[in-house]
């Protein structure tokens, strides 16, 4: 049996339970240097307004030197072909996400669709968990954010959490507005 603190922090994972839990990793990602430079691209973002219904959102290119330092990182965990270079950059400024699955995305140069979603938080926020409800049932323990079959992240700052794309998921609403960067695994 795992803890929420071991959840939480990452060492709940290993590459074995990929296949069986489909919901793989929250652990730090982002070097301070990485985190500075996506925040200053949120901010050119912000500058050209791009809100949606309670979003504010666009699209970055992430560098290749980036995606080359998380696959290293996240390799441990999963077989990657590649991350997809081209980032999503939401804040929501209030409420929630609903329930989804994302979409499976074609690659024709590698022939193979994404497999996982992969969400980075820029910032910390109160409230706004992501919940992941999982593949398979398996009690983790009795603590109250374990409900449903459902696993609830807290966004922390530089962290990212990696799950199987087919994955139904939502976002608790957000009260300090919370602001990520997604994309997706090959």
């Amino acid at each position: 049996m795992s803890t929420l603190e071991e959840v939480n922090n990452g060492t709940w994972f290993n590459r074995d339970m990929v296949k069986e839990e489909s919901v793989i990793l929250n652990k730090a990602l982002l070097t301070d240097t990485q985190l500075e430079y996506l925040l200053q691209k949120w901010d050119e973002i912000v500058k050209i307004d791009n809100v949606i219904d309670n979003r504010i959102v666009g699209n970055i290119d992430i560098p290749p030197d980036f995606i080359k330092d998380w696959c290293m990182k996240l390799e441990q965990y999963i077989l990657i072909n590649k991350i997809y270079p081209v980032g999503g950059i939401k804040k929501y400024k209030y409420g929630g996400i609903k329930e989804h699955s994302d979409a499976l995305y074609y690659d024709s140069e590698l022939d193979i669709n994404s497999t996982y979603t992969l969400l980075i938080y820029l910032s910390d926020d109160e409230g706004g968990e992501t919940a992941i409800k999982r593949k398979k049932y398996r009690v983790i323990d009795d603590d109250a954010n374990m409900k449903h079959e459902r696993i609830y992240v807290k966004p922390r700052k530089g962290y990212c959490v990696l799950f199987n794309s087919k994955l139904k998921h939502f976002a608790n609403d957000s009260y300090d507005g919370k602001l990520i960067l997604h994309t997706r695994i090959y």
